[in-house]
Order: C-alpha cells, then sequence, then structure tokens
C-alpha cells in the first residue's frame, strides 16, 4: 500500500467531517430561523454545551467511518455514522447542560429531539457521510481516455 493509499481514508474522512460540521451549522441556523426558536433555549447556559455536542457529534461520525473504511465501506456505514453522530450529539448536550444547568437537561433534551435539531443531525451526518464513502469507494487511478491505456496483451 503506498502512502497515498494510507492517507486517503484519512484525508476523506477530514473532508466529509467539515462537511458534517458546515451542514450542521447552516441547518441549525436555518430551522432556528424558520421556527424562531433557540437550538438550546434554556438561561444561563452561553455556547459551550453546543460547542461540545458538536464536537463529539462529529468525533463519533469521522470516528465511525474512519473505523469502517479499512474494508471498502457501503452507505450502510454512512447512516451508522449518521445515527451514532446525533446520539452522540444529544447525549453529550444533554450531559454538558447537566453540569452546567442541572435542572435543564431534560428540557433542553427533549427540546433538540421535538424541534428537529437531532434529526437534522442526523440528516447531515446521512449526507456529508454518503459524500465520504463515495470518495473512499472511487477509483484511485488517474482518469484516463481509452486511447491511452495500454494492453499489454497486443
Amino acid at each position: 500500500m503506498t502512502d497515498t493509499n494510507r492517507a486517503r481514508p484519512l484525508i476523506y474522512t477530514g473532508l466529509g467531517a467539515v462537511v458534517f460540521v458546515a451542514l450542521v451549522i447552516v441547518g441549525f441556523g436555518a430551522l432556528s430561523y424558520a421556527t424562531d426558536t433557540e437550538v438550546i433555549a434554556a438561561p444561563g447556559l452561553g455556547p459551550l454545551p453546543a460547542v461540545i455536542g458538536i464536537a463529539a457529534g462529529t468525533i463519533a461520525f469521522a470516528g465511525t467511518l474512519l473505523a469502517r473504511s479499512l474494508n471498502r465501506p457501503g452507505l450502510g456505514a454512512a447512516a451508522l455514522a449518521a445515527v451514532l453522530a446525533s446520539a452522540v450529539h444529544l447525549l453529550a448536550v444533554s450531559v454538558a447542560v447537566l453540569f452546567i444547568v442541572p435542572g435543564a437537561a431534560a428540557a433542553v433534551a427533549s427540546h433538540l429531539v421535538l424541534g428537529g435539531y437531532s434529526v437534522l443531525v442526523f440528516l447531515a451526518g446521512l449526507l456529508a457521510g454518503a459524500l465520504t464513502v463515495v470518495g473512499f469507494r472511487a477509483g484511485t487511478g488517474t482518469p484516463q481516455w481509452p486511447w491511452e491505456k495500454h494492453d499489454d496483451d497486443e
């Protein structure tokens, strides 16, 4: 295995994680604007639970895809990464809120689920995961026209 082939899963996983975070941020902003609600609506929290949730969800997303990249993953790996990212995001935000404002953890978790924010994390993970898996499965060679290919059979 060449150095390029060893770095390939890391590169695609990194790019997939960046796309995942971008989709989550844009999606949260759009959903928050459309529903006129805050993503995490509890007084005294600040941005820390959101940052912890996104970081934990991204680590779960990237870790799942990187672990599955060893054996030519399919779209099932993207779905698994999306489910884990969404679940870990919800859990991390809930635990972070529990330590900052103990009484608000259940309300914040239910708002994330019922407000559609957890579904949005899942959809962002599914889309970014599918794009990453397509990158994993793409050919590694340089594209060539049919007349550029050298046949040794002739």
